[in-house]
């Protein structure tokens, strides 16, 4: 390291020339430019045009990969999750694709989104959200078909009504 540079990288083609941070796998850290943590194949990896992209964390195979990375404060966890993000920030994707690209819909420039689960954010035809979506919260695919909070007494099986709400 250098003294503008305390990036950690291992692994071949790991980089962490541009950001202070770390860099753990196979081409990893490629797009990544400020204090992240990415862990996995070509985990942060793509272009690396991009002129922002700090304090992000990408862990699983091709995790935050997109190209052109200027978004910031990003979490992506599990393979190809939030692969497509450039300049959205502070996201939260949580699941193997979730947030990710499918046909030529992709979350890139959203904001303050949570997706947790397999292909979290999908809808039933198989579209993402809105590539521009800002503050969605959002549980798996089409397949989830039930919300249960036990301590809550919420069972979306069956119909739920609490203080005047129903679901």
């Amino acid at each position: 390291t250098s003294a503008t540079n305390n990036g950690v990288a291992i692994g071949y083609g790991a980089t962490a020339t541009k950001f202070d941070g770390i860099a753990v796998g196979y081409l990893a850290g490629d797009a990544t430019l400020g204090h992240e943590v990415v862990i996995g194949k070509q985990a942060g990896a793509g272009s690396g045009s991009g002129t922002g992209g700090y304090r992000s964390i990408a862990i699983g195979q091709g995790a935050y990969s997109g190209s052109s990375v200027t978004g910031n404060d990003n979490i992506t966890i599990g393979t190809g999750s939030g692969n497509n993000l450039t300049s959205g920030s502070y996201n939260t994707f949580i699941g193997t694709k979730s947030g990710s690209f499918q046909g030529s819909t992709r979350v890139t420039t959203g904001n303050y989104n949570i997706l947790i689960g397999h292909n979290a954010g999908y809808d039933s035809n198989g579209n993402l959200i809105p590539i521009s979506e800002t503050g969605l919260l959002s549980f798996g695919d089409a397949n989830i078909e039930r919300l249960w909070i036990p301590g809550l007494g919420l069972d979306t099986k069956t119909s739920y009504s609490k203080d005047g709400y129903s679901l």
